[in-house]
């Protein structure tokens, strides 16, 4: 039985509420290269969200929007045994 996930989840601090609305609408907005690896987030597009959003602290919110970006990637690496 997997326990509820509403329940089992941190809170988001406050400062990462915006980057996870953020990250959410552009995650699979990427840029590859090779055979097609993600290497990063399209900036443009999450330029374009945080206008939407009228995130004031973009620079800061871009940041956190990339780490989210590469933890996951990270994730997806190990994975798929890329790594």
């Amino acid at each position: 039985m997997e326990p509820p996930c509403e329940t089992c989840r941190a809170p988001l601090l406050p400062a990462n509420e915006e980057a996870v609305i953020v990250w959410s609408a552009v995650q699979d907005q990427v840029v590859t290269a090779g055979m097609g690896e993600p290497v990063d987030l399209d900036i443009g597009a999450v330029k374009i969200i945080m206008d939407l959003q009228r995130v004031e602290d973009q620079l800061g919110c871009l940041r956190r929007v990339r780490r989210v970006f590469r933890h996951f990637a990270e994730i997806d690496r190990l994975r798929s045994g890329k790594l």
